[in-house]
């Protein structure tokens, strides 16, 4: 709430807004929002519990001396201690985590299957009409999303 008072404070109010529901069926196609859920794997939940943890008895601490502070309030005041710089630094680590899980990953790998013949990503690379899709699995770093053209491509994203 402070940021966006400040931008307005910085910029002016919102001038025109459209949302993505608005282009919908006219400059979008229409679209259903279905939400999966799915759960984390073991040694996901065992990281992810015992990061949050170590944040939540740091916030918990914080909060306590001051219930009314911000998430910057903290953060500032976290960045100060070796136990508040290891709070923020697992906050992280478990929000990255939880950002593409296993679970994720496999559920897109089936997603982007079930649906390939309505999925048609294009670029500018000739190699992109080749399509090929890589979905990392195990201990791969992460989603690998190439525009067909694997080697020397400086348009793969990872």
């Amino acid at each position: 709430a402070a940021v966006a008072e400040r931008l307005v404070e910085l910029v002016g109010p919102t001038a025109y807004e459209l949302t993505i529901g608005d282009l919908a069926g006219t400059f979008l196609s229409s679209f259903d929002i279905v939400t999966l859920h799915l759960d984390l794997r073991a040694a996901e939940r065992k990281a992810y519990e015992g990061w949050m943890t170590t944040f939540r008895t740091v916030h918990t601490q914080f909060r306590r001396v001051a219930p009314g502070a911000s998430w910057e309030d903290f953060a500032r005041t976290a960045a100060r201690t070796v136990e508040g710089r290891r709070a923020l630094d697992a906050f992280r680590r478990a929000r990255k985590l939880v950002t593409f899980t296993e679970a994720k990953r496999e559920m897109l790998g089936v997603l982007l299957h079930r649906h390939r013949h309505a999925v048609h990503l294009r670029h500018r690379s000739r190699g992109a009409r080749r399509g090929a899709r890589t979905i990392p699995r195990g201990n791969a770093p992460g989603p690998r999303i190439g525009t067909g053209t694997e080697r020397g491509n400086r348009r793969t994203r990872r």
